[in-house]
């Protein structure tokens, strides 16, 4: 059974924004390696899976992939949160692959869809359906406006589902009014156009 979905990655992104807002009281956005910990963080407490952050791609190597598989990927492809079911000593041991995206830069992020997919591609289905794939994104602008503008372009470009109240989320930061947003692609719902 997945733990890991949606919500939770929207809730846990949402958290690590706010404390970083609260903790920096600056209306810049937070470091992605700050997101990607403190994500981490969360879903370990919420779900008691294990979590890594910036988990080499090369490291699935002794769950009995070819290496060859993963060459074109890139020998230094990261991925910035693996969540895992147990110790990584199978393919079946890995639930979600998630990508974090400071911004709503759409070949960016349509490139860490395509890269996923291609990853997904390599593990096996199982009973729970395999593991998933999650692209996150989170932009920072002066005010909730801009940041709906943003996603909303964005949406046109990736096709969200917009009947999944777990897709998107858009906040005021601070009392100065700046805002962020979050957008939660399912890479293998997603739709490119």
């Amino acid at each position: 059974m997945h733990q890991i979905s949606k919500s939770l990655l929207l809730a846990s992104t949402k958290s690590a924004i706010m404390q970083y807002a609260g903790m920096s009281r600056t209306n810049a956005p937070p470091p992605e390696s700050f997101v990607q910990h403190l994500c981490a963080l969360y879903i370990w407490q919420q779900t008691g899976r294990i979590v890594r952050v910036e988990f080499p791609a090369r490291d699935c190597a002794h769950l009995n992939f070819d290496r060859s598989r993963f060459e074109h990927l890139s020998r230094n492809f990261l991925v910035d949160l693996v969540c895992l079911r147990s110790e990584a000593r199978n393919p079946d041991d890995i639930e979600a692959l998630v990508e974090f995206k400071l911004w709503t830069a759409s070949k960016h992020v349509g490139g860490d869809v395509s890269r996923l997919r291609e990853f997904l591609s390599f593990l096996p289905a199982h009973e729970g359906g395999g593991a998933k794939g999650y692209v996150v994104c989170v932009p920072h602008y002066p005010n909730i406006a801009r940041v709906r503008e943003a996603i909303s372009a964005f949406s046109g470009r990736f096709r969200l589902p917009g009947d999944d109240p777990h897709t998107s989320e858009v906040f005021e930061t601070g009392s100065s009014g700046a805002a962020a947003g979050i957008v939660v692609l399912d890479v293998q719902e997603c739709r490119l156009s």
